[in-house]
């Protein structure tokens, strides 16, 4: 049996969300007073701390500021209090939304006027 591991954030938490859809891409983003902290792989830009580091073991300090996180296969999504969508991380199959495929360790802006906002991982592949 595991033992629960606090993690070492700076404060209390009000978002965790976790990402990853092959084990070599997991990752982990949080929001603490409203910036973003990421632990986890981040071979695809994914913590969005503007580097490619394979794995981050510990949380890291993006500088990001959300109101609203979360995390996809391999892809960070950040919404704004007003209503901004950014994204940042894989560019899979056009998962950034930013009409590029390719990886971008830096938030862009994606969408304005939402409200709310919500991912998934891309959990198949067709190897034939």
């Amino acid at each position: 049996m595991f033992a629960p591991y606090r993690v070492p954030l700076p404060g209390p938490a009000s978002e965790v969300s976790c990402g990853g859809n092959v084990p070599t891409d997991d990752f982990t983003l949080a929001l603490v007073n409203g910036q973003v902290y990421g632990w986890g792989a981040d071979n695809a830009g994914q913590i969005g701390d503007d580097t490619t580091e394979n794995n981050k073991l510990s949380p890291t300090a993006t500088n990001l500021h959300f109101a609203k996180i979360v995390a996809g296969g391999s892809t960070g999504y950040g919404l704004t209090s007003t209503g901004q969508v950014f994204s940042w991380g894989g560019a899979f199959e056009g998962s950034l939304g930013t009409g590029k495929f390719r990886n971008q360790p830096l938030p862009a802006l994606v969408d304005e006027g939402a409200t709310a906002i919500s991912a998934t991982a891309h959990d198949a592949i067709d190897l034939h």
